[in-house]
């Protein structure tokens, strides 16, 4: 697999722009534009999401190439067929004469939110895909596509795929795909491009948090909840990930806002939108998939006619489902790979380590890391959690929809806690949607404002809003840090690039030693450093190194060796980085196979096993020999 672009050129830069501007507005406006919808842009982001799902899925299924012309060619077909049955209408802008109005003194009070816009805007442009898992997984996914031209190895389930894509998953691909487009429509595969979806989703964000809260609270509520917003690290940080938060709350919100909309004015069209909404939920994360479910019963609490039920299931399961029946006929599991404790198919490794990732990270192994973990929730969300918290209940607009996604939410973040191998804090993340609804929360305290009050309220929210723009930038590993002696020296060390092994001699003399055999890694992104280098990369989760796991039928391991090398396997690097990589090791049914044996050398942050020289094939490795230089180490989520 190629590396993905460094610079993206001026050509691509001047193709971004359109290349949004059709791929994420006006390629759903107009497939969908015969659906009339309360929000048209705002479904049109929706629809164009949708339509580039289906037609990627649809491609693959089909044994078509995806690429620029087959992708590009089918949206315009789409489009061009939405607009005639629509009945060739020419497309309103009236949707964006309901945006406020501002003159000069305004920009006192959004000179915070500002500071929070033009943070995220530079930090997508100085350190893009600042996400860990951008590096294996979400972009990862994005390029592999780009390159291949099909999703053919994903998800992954033989020896093949292993060794295309390193992670057990099944995760619908929502988020890749519109990665996938711009990477397309640009010509390009510069992480930097993708600062054209965090603009959007945040442009989207800030507008439908505006709408709700306007709708809620007034003009000055609007403006209130929108400048708490600016206030909060952990909502810029979940936004700067440019994982699935951001398009999870783009949807969620859309959601929200449909579900008043019908409330007040009941429409089948808008039910209908609801049903994809919730639909578009469960393709940017399976454990979205409660979403749907919860659009339906909001709508049967709305007393929604038994047809506008029918007709927002229909949508729900004729979006959603394609992807999960894909999971099913491909790896006998439509939640691929989570078994269900054990109900369903699985990777057996994963499923392993998934036990052991629980087992470190749950709260009763770990009791005195909670204070911490409330302690960063509380620096994450700043001056917004405690308005939120501290808000006036008396007289606020009660909404069952806010409450539900609320609730939900809050509980997909617990169950999450132990779940995730970066740990507490990298669980985080999936609070970022939260926040615009608990902005909606402070816009309650307009009541006791005016107009003339938000530049002075702006003026004390400035130190706030600075402090959660420098402080979500490196959020992840030190959400307590005072980010004020924050320089770039700083930020370098918590790069994303670190993961996907930045240092290029790292494993560069492995793969020369190598000589064209394995490398069995048990890090996703280390398996991606490797292979991009040339490397014979093999993945800890490939069936390859089933034979690692017979410790339990006593097998010398001696006799496990000899099997790897028939394989033509050469290496084993396990990681040593931290306590819960070494944790993991020890009880993990492959790794703890090789751990108990000493290494052929320690290098630190990895133990390196020569197999040739534990077989006798080859003589002792040395550091000088192996012109070692350390793998990074640090922080490494999955």
């Amino acid at each position: 697999m190629s590396s993905p672009d460094t610079h993206p050129g001026w050509l691509a830069l001047l193709l971004l722009l359109p290349s949004v501007t059709f791929g994420f507005f006006i390629c759903g406006r107009l497939v969908f534009l015969a659906l009339p919808s309360p929000l048209p842009w705002a479904s049109a982001f929706l629809g164009s999401f949708l339509a580039l799902f289906g037609c990627v899925l649809g491609l693959d299924g089909l044994s078509l190439p995806v690429n620029l012309s087959t992708l590009g060619g089918l949206l315009t077909l789409l489009s061009v067929t939405g607009w005639l049955i629509a009945g060739r209408p020419a497309l309103s802008i009236s949707p964006l004469k309901s945006l406020p109005h501002f003159d000069w003194r305004d920009l006192i009070w959004l000179t915070p939110c500002l500071l929070m816009i033009s943070s995220l805007l530079v930090q997508g442009w100085l350190n893009p895909l600042a996400g860990w898992d951008n590096c294996f997984r979400w972009n990862y996914l994005a390029l592999l596509v780009h390159d291949q031209s099909s999703l053919a190895h994903y998800p992954p389930v033989s020896t093949a795929d292993y060794r295309v894509y390193p992670w057990s998953d099944g995760i619908p691909p929502g988020v890749p795909f519109l990665n996938l487009w711009l990477y397309l429509s640009t010509g390009s595969t510069a992480g930097v491009l993708i600062i054209g979806r965090i603009a959007t989703e945040l442009a989207l964000i800030i507008t439908l948090t505006w709408r709700l809260a306007k709708r809620l609270h007034g003009e000055v509520g609007a403006r209130v909840s929108i400048l708490a917003l600016s206030t909060s690290a952990l909502f810029a940080w979940s936004i700067g990930l440019a994982q699935e938060t951001g398009t999870t709350a783009v949807c969620l919100l859309i959601l929200v806002n449909l579900l008043h909309d019908y409330r007040s004015n009941p429409a089948r069209s808008t039910a209908i939108w609801i049903g994809l909404a919730a639909a578009a939920a469960a393709l940017c994360r399976d454990y979205n998939l409660i979403f749907p479910p919860l659009a339906l019963g909001l709508l049967a609490h709305a007393r929604a006619p038994r047809r506008d039920l029918l007709a927002a299931t229909t949508a729900a399961l004729l979006v959603a489902s394609p992807w999960y029946v894909r999971n099913a006929w491909i790896t006998g599991n439509p939640l691929f790979a989570h078994d269900l404790g054990g109900l369903l198919a699985t990777n057996p490794f994963y499923a392993d380590t998934m036990v052991r990732i629980r087992a470190f990270w749950s709260p009763f192994h770990r009791p005195d890391a909670i204070p911490g973990l409330l302690a960063a929730l509380f620096a994450g969300t700043g001056l917004l959690g405690f308005l939120a918290l501290t808000s006036p209940r008396r007289n606020q607009p009660r909404s069952p929809d806010i409450a539900a996604v609320l609730l939900v939410l809050i509980t997909l973040w617990i169950l999450s806690v132990p779940n995730t191998a970066g740990g507490w804090n990298y669980s985080l993340r999936i609070l970022g949607p939260i926040m615009p609804f608990l902005a909606l929360g402070v816009g309650s305290w307009s009541r006791h404002l005016s107009n003339r009050s938000l530049p002075w309220i702006g003026l004390l929210a400035l130190p706030f809003s600075a402090d959660a723009a420098r402080r979500s930038w490196i959020f992840v590993n030190t959400p307590l840090e005072s980010p004020w002696p924050y320089n770039w020296k700083t930020f370098s060390a918590y790069q994303p690039s670190v993961a996907a092994v930045q240092d290029p001699d790292s494993f560069q003399a492995l793969i020369t030693l190598a000589q064209g055999e394995g490398i069995v890694l048990d890090q996703a992104n280390y398996v991606v450093g490797v292979r991009r280098r040339g490397g014979v990369a093999i993945s800890i989760f490939s069936p390859e190194v089933e034979t690692l796991t017979q410790a339990e039928a006593g097998k010398p391991i001696a006799q496990t060796v000899a099997e790897l090398r028939a394989l033509k396997i050469r290496f084993v690097v396990l990681t040593q980085q931290d306590d819960f990589n070494t944790f993991c090791a020890l009880f993990h049914r492959s790794m703890r196979r090789i751990w108990v044996i000493p290494p052929t050398l320690d290098l630190g942050a990895v133990r390196l096993y020569d197999l040739a020289v534990m077989n006798g094939e080859a003589p002792a490795l040395t550091v000088g020999q192996s012109n070692h230089r350390k793998p990074p180490s640090g922080p490494n989520p999955q």
